[in-house]
């Protein structure tokens, strides 16, 4: 590889990961604290041992709206034990 060809694709790599950063620093720049309260409620589920779903997902968000027994219940309905259920939506 010639001196020329590495500057090239160390250039490359440069811009691609200049880029990278720049797009996790916007995504976490304007993620909402619902966004961020819903992820540690289906994180403390995943981390129980269950499989997250688009439902789960939905149930914590409504818990970071402030909805918290609604989001009890809807994850009792799907199989959560109770208390992980609270537990969950507390952290929502």
């Amino acid at each position: 590889m010639t001196t020329s060809t590495m500057g090239h694709t160390l250039r490359k790599i440069l811009i691609g990961t200049a880029l990278s950063v720049t797009a996790l620093a916007g995504t976490i720049a304007f993620a909402s604290p619902a966004g961020a309260a819903t992820i540690q409620c289906t994180s403390y589920l995943n981390n129980r041992g269950y499989e997250v779903t688009q439902k789960h997902i939905e149930s914590c968000r409504i818990g970071a709206e402030g909805n918290m027994n609604l989001c009890s219940e809807l994850l009792v309905d799907l199989g959560v034990v109770p208390t992980h259920a609270v537990q969950a939506c507390k952290r929502a």
